[in-house]
């Protein structure tokens, strides 16, 4: 497997040495795309927040986008890498009602750990964060943690039994659906993959997150009328993430409306999504994503 220079992003940004690049990192969905003598990862969906303090990452989202707190901007919510650099956490304490449900949590312990995890610390956050689930072992959210750490270092069969006891705890946690997806993704098993996404869709409607992941597996799958269905959803929900129309593009490019890929290329370009130069791969048959 070769490895681009930025791994955290999800995308080549070496020169790829093999005829196919398939990079296995982050909450990856990734797209493989077969170019003359390299590929490139297209895009992946937006991530969820890996912490919460709402009890949830749709009911999270809808209270930021449609209360819009005082310090929103300053705290810096904007385009974020999927599972990365997260600043939900530290917003949602401002949030009235957000620290509900929170008496099986050590709240400033949980912020420090996280801003080690978003610095991409993931050793020391499964040491810190495992004595940190002895300490509060009803803790979901720390044991979420734990299994993003250990999907950061590929280790997928310590991950799936994080997001487990996580949904032990708290079976409506949908971001440990989310969490299992990822394992499942990785795993190859996307039918497994989609269900866990389908199931954080059942406990969250307005799960943009699990939309625009299957969003990107029917696409893998050549099943672009339901990949485009589910992209319009996340779209509709969550309309600043650039991953979403991009590979909203992609899709409508296979099913042949033009219009609608140029009309979702432009929506990805305005939102400064830097593989432009892979769609325009796909889009002129140079690369291919099947």
């Amino acid at each position: 497997m070769v490895r681009g220079r930025d791994e955290s992003e999800g995308e080549a940004t070496g020169k790829p040495d093999a005829w196919e690049f398939t990079r296995i990192q982050d909450n990856d969905f990734p797209l493989k795309i077969t170019v003359l003598a390299a590929s490139h990862i297209i895009s992946q969906p937006p991530r969820p927040p890996r912490l919460l303090l709402a009890q949830s990452t749709g009911q999270l989202y809808n209270e930021l986008m449609v209360a819009k707190p005082a310090g929103l901007v300053a705290v810096g919510v904007s385009e974020m890498r999927f599972f990365q650099r997260m600043t939900l956490l530290a917003v949602c304490l401002s949030l009235a009602g957000c620290g509900q449900g929170l008496s099986n949590d050590d709240v400033d312990r949980l912020l420090e750990l996280d801003q080690r995890y978003n610095a991409g610390d993931a050793e020391y956050v499964i040491e810190q964060a495992t004595a940190y689930v002895q300490q509060y072992p009803k803790s979901h959210r720390g044991w979420s943690l734990i299994g993003w750490a250990h999907v950061d270092l590929e280790q997928l069969s310590e991950a799936r039994d994080c997001f487990r006891k996580a949904l032990q705890i708290e079976p409506s946690w949908d971001n440990g659906y989310v969490g299992l997806g990822v394992v499942c993704r990785r795993e190859g098993k996307l039918a497994e993959a989609r269900e866990n996404y389908l199931q954080a869709i059942r406990l969250v409607p307005d799960n943009a997150e699990a939309f625009s992941s299957l969003l990107v597996i029917e696409l893998m799958e050549g099943n672009d009328k339901l990949a485009v269905e589910y992209g319009e959803r996340a779209w509709a929900i969550r309309d600043n993430y650039a991953s979403i129309p991009a590979n909203l593009s992609i899709a409508y490019h296979y099913l042949g409306d033009e219009q609608k890929r140029d009309e979702y290329f432009e929506h990805a370009k305005r939102l400064n999504y830097d593989r432009l130069d892979s769609l325009l791969d796909v889009f002129s048959g140079e690369a291919s994503i099947r």
